[in-house]
């Protein structure tokens, strides 16, 4: 049972909503938690925003009594993170804070609701934390080009804390030398070829890059090798 319940947690944190009961009272209340990062992330982006060092959490709790989900204003709320307090008052139901732990890590949260000195539900939760990435898009599902082809590659960025694509910096690299593109630009158009008579196949490495321009430490490479035949 406690292996059930476990698995439950830990899939409902990664969707970012928790559901917390009372430990010291009948299960008539309980706590809806939901996390939210505010970071970068594509605006077709249909998944949950992921925390990175640095993201500002913003974090909110309803309670569910009789079915029915409420914020009552003469409750008093308690938020702890990583052991110490870091909010409390009256109708507190929402709180935000900076991600401080290191990528693979989590930050634990805890909130607690009471009425008249008596708490009516608690829940206990953890927020992963990972780092930003970075994805190339491109039209060659196979990563194989023929000889002669334009390819158009982008880099998407995903969870760096910007607030858009013009608060980060690109840069490429293709066979160990960076391209002629506008500085900046997150999209390269790459040509290959032709080849020489002899040569059948031969391999093409492109680099990535993104930057944070106003935390050079928040930065991401990745690699991609296309296969060029005639």
């Amino acid at each position: 049972m406690r292996y059930f319940l476990l698995l439950f947690l830990c899939a409902a944190v990664s969707f970012g909503i928790v559901r917390g009961v009372s430990a010291q009272t009948p299960a008539s209340s309980e706590l809806i938690v939901t996390w939210h990062a505010n970071n970068y992330y594509p605006a077709d982006f249909r998944g949950k925003a992921r925390v990175t060092p640095r993201t500002r959490v913003s974090v909110s709790v309803q309670v569910l009594e009789g079915g029915r989900l409420a914020t009552p204003s003469d409750a008093v709320v308690v938020w702890r993170l990583d052991g110490a307090t870091l909010a409390r008052g009256a109708g507190l139901f929402n709180t935000v804070f900076t991600a401080r732990a290191l990528a693979g890590t989590d930050h634990n949260m805890r909130v607690m609701v009471e009425r008249k000195g008596v708490r009516i539900a608690e829940s206990l939760f953890r927020i992963p934390v990972v780092h930003p990435e970075l994805v190339f898009e491109h039209a060659f599902p196979n990563r194989v080009l023929r000889s002669g082809t334009q390819a158009t590659l982008r880099l998407i960025p995903y969870f760096f804390n910007v607030a858009s694509l013009n608060d980060l910096r690109f840069f490429w690299q293709v066979g160990g030398e960076a391209p002629k593109i506008e500085d900046g630009d997150n999209t390269l158009t790459l040509t290959v070829g032709p080849f020489d008579a002899t040569t059948q196949e031969q391999s093409v490495l492109v680099t990535g890059v993104v930057q944070n321009i106003a935390n050079e430490l928040e930065s991401v490479r990745e690699r991609l090798l296309f296969h060029v035949v005639r």
